[in-house]
């Protein structure tokens, strides 16, 4: 095979990659954004049609998905998107695989932030804005440092790890630094015709 059809055969192959990164980002995101709480999930069950965007498989992901992690969930859409995107453009990455294992972390800290913002002192609140994980996260924080005792405000706390969370999962996504400076800028650009 020629050097240049061998190019081109990896080029395809490194495009249809990201191509399905970028899908499964969709079908991901359209199943959480679709989500009602009265489809059959796996702690529910009922003879109703899944009203889910995906139907029943994305009722099942995103119970499953939201049930376990909260809204940190929607760090796997966008994670999904980010790295799709990389792939596609064929742009390069330091730290590919440090950045991969930075994704669990950051999951599980946007989760820990989400569940000390639910309202309220109710379990159910932070299982459903943390879920499960942020949940017990939580529990272990407070209960092994004995958090509570220093009286710090669930807001200041997630005030911290919300913030450290949404940052790491950036990086596990394939951003970069240089693109968080340029954030300011593009987003002044988009708003001019709508200040115009």
């Amino acid at each position: 095979m020629p050097a240049g059809w061998r190019r081109g055969f990896w080029r395809a192959a490194r495009v249809l990659a990201g191509l399905v990164l970028l899908a499964a980002a969709g079908a991901v995101g359209a199943a959480l954004l679709s989500y009602s709480p009265d489809d059959p999930g796996f702690n529910q069950a009922t003879t109703t049609a899944a009203r889910n965007w995906l139907s029943l498989p994305g009722a099942w992901i995103a119970s499953l998905l939201l049930e376990t992690m909260g809204l940190a969930a929607a760090v796997i859409p966008l994670a999904l998107a980010g790295w799709g995107a990389v792939v596609v453009t064929g742009a390069r990455r330091r730290m590919v695989m440090g950045r991969l294992a930075l994704l669990p972390i950051a999951i599980s800290l946007v989760a820990l932030g989400c569940a000390f913002l639910a309202p309220g002192e109710e379990l159910i609140r932070r299982v459903l804005w943390g879920g499960l994980l942020g949940a017990v996260l939580r529990s272990m924080l407070l209960g092994s440092w004995h958090a509570s005792a220093l009286g710090i405000p669930d807001e200041l706390w997630a005030a911290i790890i919300l913030p450290t969370g949404l940052f790491l999962s950036f990086l596990a996504a394939g951003g970069r630094l240089r693109d968080l400076r340029a954030l300011p800028r593009a987003v002044m650009r988009a708003l001019r015709p709508l200040l115009a």
